[in-house]
């Protein structure tokens, strides 16, 4: 039981990071097109942002799990175990990732 609160805790940690990035990457891109253009153009420039940086995050996801036989978690020197006990960095990086798409998705429908 220990051990499904330790993973339930490190999936709510990295969606949330996800969330917060998406949302504070959202705000930013929101607010210097909406300097530049206007309201409208920087509605959809701040999604356009948001599926950019999934797409990139998820080549990286990609390109970490195809090189597999380097462990990216020894060259981190395992500083994110301070605060992910069980998922391993790709899996938090994975999850980081579903955050900025929720984020996105609801930005999205908002249009």
């Amino acid at each position: 039981m220990n051990l499904l609160k330790k993973i339930a805790n490190d999936l709510v940690k990295a969606l949330s990071i996800g969330i917060a990035a998406g949302c504070i990457l959202g705000a930013i891109v929101f607010i210097v097109a909406y300097i530049a253009y206007g309201l409208s153009v920087a509605i959809e420039a701040a999604k356009d942002g948001l599926f950019l940086t999934i797409g990139l995050m998820t080549l990286f996801l990609a390109g970490s799990i195809i090189s597999k036989g380097h462990d990216i978690s020894k060259k981190t020197n395992g500083s994110y175990t301070k605060y992910f006990k069980i998922l391993s960095f790709r899996y938090v990086i994975a999850l980081v990732d579903v955050g900025l798409i929720i984020v996105a998705a609801v930005l999205d429908y908002l249009i």
